[in-house]
């Protein structure tokens, strides 16, 4: 028709409408990325459903010039995944499945942390819409050919339409909930279309738009919306492979992604009789979780913290979440705290007599070499999973059998044995709640031990001696040395906290302090 019209009426071929739809592969900038064949980076991306940022009031308000688009939404996402993937963006690259509803982020992030993904990929379009720019005066052959030759003129492009999109882009990390991204991305164009085009209307021109129902919107989008759509998932493929490459360059990158990892033991019943009940070792442990894990600003997300008791806490529950949860979820930029609270042991092990913390399920029968946890093999263990680690022990190591204290040769550890914790590790520390020799007394009136008392109020705010705040290892350990020693000296003991800092873990950071009043 349109050659024939071309022949005949060369002002109404012109008029006749040619929308060719777009492919984003032929772009010139895809095309150079595709050509570059770009290595992934080494991090494994989850992407979340779609969030809507405009109301429902806000469509049922729309003029009937405008029609805002909030069918099949969910494919942006589908089709970022597809980018990302046929780009080599990312190491890996998967979806989520949910709905943009509720406590959404949080539980997207949950999600990625559960399958090991290092970031979450939020869209969020702000304006997804078409609408009605009027007649661009094309109509006039339309009205030639209905005089001329009472013939209908559906083929002739001349209504003008419009799409605009406007997506936000955010990256999130999985581990640290941080931001590490964010930009949005907007993109318009408008279109002449025939009757066809935007589906069946009897009067045509004399009635568009306010004749125009959903199906003829839908059309409408589907003719002119993927223009700016491919506009605006090019300029993605661009940014993920330009500009977020050279944010994971930069110093504030790591600071973003890395988190905190905490493990909380605390028990005060054990298995085996020879060791008696503490009365508040699995309160303690609690107490501990709850001042450092929160969902605020400092504190421990409560994805990246484990609290165990009581039964448990036994050898292989502490063996298994050392191995599964902290070591495989640690990176080198992140800190891991490990808070015990319980029986301390010494006796004979593979390096000659050490140390032990005793797990619920300890047997006098097989010994502490078979049936304990040997500190030595904690260090060994922390010193491969993370930039910083810091131990924290309300136990004790004199013994006697006293203080939370067991030894199986009435011997107790030395400070250079209890020292080795730290030994050859450039960013760990180590409190334990007393000194070589000395019992890990309780504190009655407050019902906890008496070196988790003062480590929960310290960390509240109270250590914070510079008022910067913030608390930070070393001043949480001596505001617990100071304090602890005042009391126990009250209780007709001597039990002072001490720490071991092995190249400046004293420096990390524990908590955000509160205001005192």
């Amino acid at each position: 028709m349109k050659r024939i019209l071309a022949l005949v009426f060369p002002l109404m071929a012109a008029a006749c409408s040619s929308n060719p739809e777009p492919v984003l592969w032929d772009d010139p900038g895809m095309k150079v990325i595709m050509s570059k064949k770009p290595a992934p980076l080494p991090l494994s991306i989850a992407i979340a459903p779609v969030e809507i940022g405009f109301t429902e009031g806000e469509i049922r308000s729309s003029l009937k010039r405008k029609h805002v688009i909030t069918k099949d939404v969910d494919e942006f996402r589908a089709e970022a995944a597809e980018i990302l993937t046929k780009t080599s963006a990312f190491s890996k690259v998967r979806l989520l499945e949910g709905e943009a509803a509720g406590d959404f982020r949080k539980e997207m992030l949950q999600k990625a942390w559960e399958g090991g993904d290092d970031l979450v990929l939020f869209l969020k379009l702000h304006r997804y819409e078409t609408t009605f720019e009027g007649n661009n005066g094309n109509y006039i052959p339309s009205l030639l050919l209905w005089i001329m030759f009472l013939f209908p003129s559906w083929w002739i492009a001349d209504e003008s339409y419009g799409a605009a999109v406007d997506l936000e882009v955010e990256v999130v990390s999985a581990h640290s909930g941080r931001q590490v991204a964010r930009t949005t991305f907007s993109a318009s164009e408008k279109r002449d279309l025939d009757d066809f085009d935007r589906g069946w209307s009897l009067l045509g021109i004399l009635s568009v738009p306010s004749s125009l129902d959903e199906e003829n919107w839908e059309k409408v989008s589907k003719v002119v919306s993927p223009y700016p759509i491919t506009r605006v998932q090019a300029e993605f493929a661009k940014f993920f492979h330009e500009e977020f490459p050279k944010k994971t360059g930069t110093p504030e990158f790591p600071k973003n992604m890395a988190k905190t990892l905490g493990m909380f033991v605390g028990i005060s019943r054990y298995d085996s009789y020879t060791l008696h009940n503490i009365k508040y070792a699995s309160r303690d442990a609690e107490i501990m979780h709850a001042a450092l894990t929160g969902e605020g600003e400092g504190k421990i997300a409560p994805r990246n913290a484990m609290l165990l008791q009581n039964e448990q806490a036994t050898a292989a529950n502490l063996t298994k979440a050392v191995e599964e949860f902290l070591m495989a979820r640690a990176r080198p930029v992140d800190t891991v705290i490990l808070y015990f609270a319980g029986y301390g042991g010494f006796g004979p092990g593979k390096g000659g007599n050490e140390p032990y913390i005793m797990p619920f399920d300890y047997d006098h029968k097989t010994g502490l070499a078979k049936s304990a946890i040997p500190l030595s093999w904690l260090k060994d263990s922390v010193e491969k999973i993370a930039g910083g680690v810091v131990v924290m022990l309300d136990a004790s190591f004199c013994g006697d059998g006293e203080g939370r204290s067991f030894s199986e040769m009435k011997q107790g550890a030395s400070s250079g044995q209890l020292e080795s914790l730290v030994s050859g590790r450039t960013r760990a520390a180590a409190l334990f709640g007393a000194g070589a020799g000395e019992h890990a007394l309780e504190f009655e009136d407050k019902q906890a031990g008496l070196f988790s008392f003062y480590l929960v109020e310290g960390l509240e705010g109270k250590a914070d001696r510079d008022k910067d705040g913030f608390v930070i290892a070393g001043e949480l350990a001596a505001y617990a040395s100071e304090n602890v020693y005042k009391r126990s000296l009250l209780q007709g003991d001597s039990q002072k906290p001490v720490i071991f800092d092995g190249g400046g873990a004293a420096q990390v950071r524990l908590s955000i302090a509160k205001k005192q009043g």
